[in-house]
């Protein structure tokens, strides 16, 4: 499937919820425990995986294309070890999957899946160290042989501290050669910063579609928050709970809604805009990760979580 094919697929997609909300306001709509699949049909689910996939709800990035507002990071992954785990992950319904670097092997499974191309979303990276053009679209075409696809949804450039306008200029043109249907940054290290977001998000005619970082020290950085959705950026965050789950208040909140600590936050993340990519683990923990929408937190306790994020 090529690019137009699948932004025209797309748009008869989940509606989008708008790009870009503050991760820190109240969560919009009724408050209290509202079951998210009111108005879903699921007469159509075949199994858990389809049901919990049809419940995924989608953000619209700034060239409108559609990205599930939860996915998996394969990027650490064992090619034979990990096998089962991106075979259950598409079997429990996550259909955004980030190869991180890792995409050796992936493409075995995802064929065996029975899921069509435009029923995934894959993302991929290219790093600013391969600094030429011509080494960076030699290692993006790599990318696609290993993946046995003709493009990705999101191409993201690794970018570390310093100027990345050349590299950028690198993914503007596979994203108009229709090789990407969306492009973006990933910041692992927190090292790019708000300040050279701006300057490609203002200096380039293709402006980053996703901002990609860890959620542990992003969610720290209000200010940045605010900078960065003032360019239409959407933000993605990878997931690693950390010390926020010992939070006594946390588990109270847990018990509220019949859900553990890590649902909680996840739920927070999503309910407040935030694109969310976890990492693998067991079939349980896989489940557990994307069974997050059937509740919706209250304005009280999205309140008290922001308030431990804040501390």
């Amino acid at each position: 499937m090529k690019r137009r094919d699948f932004i025209k697929g797309a748009a008869t997609c989940a509606a989008g919820l708008a790009a870009g909300v503050n991760l820190f306001a109240k969560p919009t709509g009724e408050t209290g425990a509202t079951n998210l699949t009111d108005g879903v049909d699921l007469s159509g689910a075949k199994n858990l995986g389809e049901r919990l996939a049809a419940m995924t709800s989608y953000l619209t990035l700034n060239n409108r294309i559609l990205i599930p507002i939860i996915g998996l990071s394969t990027g650490k992954f064992d090619d034979l070890k990990d096998k089962n785990a991106l075979e259950a992950a598409l079997g429990l319904g996550y259909r955004l999957i980030d190869t991180d670097g890792g995409e050796e092997g992936l493409s075995a499974t995802f064929g065996a899946s029975g899921l069509e191309r435009g029923q995934l979303f894959i993302q991929s990276s290219v790093s600013t160290q391969n600094a030429d053009e011509n080494g960076m679209i030699k290692s993006f075409e790599r990318s696609l042989k290993k993946l046995n696809t003709d493009y990705v949804d999101l191409l993201l450039l690794r970018a570390g501290a310093g100027d990345a306008s050349s590299a950028w200029r690198v993914l503007q043109r596979l994203y108009r050669e229709g090789l990407a249907a969306a492009i973006g940054i990933c910041d692992h290290l927190g090292e790019f910063g708000a300040q050279n977001l701006a300057k490609i998000a203002q200096g380039s005619e293709v402006k980053p579609a996703v901002y990609q970082t860890r959620s542990r020290s992003y969610l720290r950085s209000f200010a940045t928050r605010g900078k960065v959705t003032d360019h239409g950026v959407q933000v993605q965050l990878i997931y690693e709970p950390g010390e926020e789950l010992k939070e006594p208040a946390l588990a109270k909140i847990g018990e509220k809604y019949g859900k553990t600590r890590s649902q909680i936050i996840l739920r927070w993340l999503v309910q407040h805009g935030a694109c969310v990519i976890v990492n693998a683990g067991s079939k349980e923990r896989l489940l557990e990760n994307i069974d997050i929408f059937g509740f919706e937190l209250a304005d009280e306790d999205s309140e008290l979580i922001a308030k431990l994020w804040q501390s």
